[in-house]
């Protein structure tokens, strides 16, 4: 779904290392004010919390914190992508966009790329007014499930609860569905070959 992000501004004026930190984290923190002023303030992400949390995430990933070593100015990218188009990095429940460490040949090693999450599309997707709702769900072995394409398309679906739902070998098929702002609903269904 589209290609990572990866912020080649954030070339900041590199800093004198007057602390222990790494230089990549010596990097962010000097792009912090910038930070603050790119977040869209209807969001209401706190610029320092977002730090904390990639700086975390880059700590206790030993791939991402040498990608982060390697291209300092990627990790500062990609945290200036995120705040850029209001993701929030990482989380355990619904991660909207995950740090990950990417082979560059150009550089000759890995840098640190922004990669959204489907829930990081869906948010911006909703905030940006493309749709005014997004939703998606799987389909298991079990549940009453149609799909009717042509004219008068529409998605049937009758979940059983009965069912084993924690068993990922049972799940048949997977959509999502869109309202767009019109009302007009548009929906895709992709099988588990697919």
């Amino acid at each position: 779904m589209g290609k990572a992000l990866v912020g080649r501004e954030a070339s900041a004026p590199v800093q004198t290392r007057t602390s222990g930190a790494p230089e990549w984290a010596q990097r962010l923190q000097a792009w912090e004010s910038q930070l603050a002023e790119i977040i869209p303030p209807s969001l209401g992400i706190d610029p320092k919390q977002l730090m904390r949390v990639a700086l975390t995430e880059v700590r206790n990933n030993e791939k991402l914190r040498a990608a982060a070593e390697n291209s300092p100015e990627s990790f500062v990218g990609a945290v200036m992508g995120a705040a850029r188009h209001g993701l929030e990095i990482g989380g355990a429940v619904a991660p909207e966009c995950y740090l990950i460490p990417r082979w560059n040949s150009k550089i000759r090693g890995n840098e640190v790329v922004l990669q959204p999450s489907v829930v990081g599309l869906a948010a911006v997707t909703v905030r940006c007014g493309a749709a005014s709702k997004i939703w998606a769900n799987v389909v298991y072995d079990g549940d009453e499930f149609d799909v009717m394409l042509g004219t008068d398309e529409y998605i049937h679906h009758r979940p059983n609860y009965e069912i084993d739902r924690t068993d990922h070998s049972l799940i048949t098929a997977a959509y999502s569905v869109a309202v767009l702002p019109n009302g007009e609903k548009r929906f895709d269904v992709m099988t588990r070959g697919q």
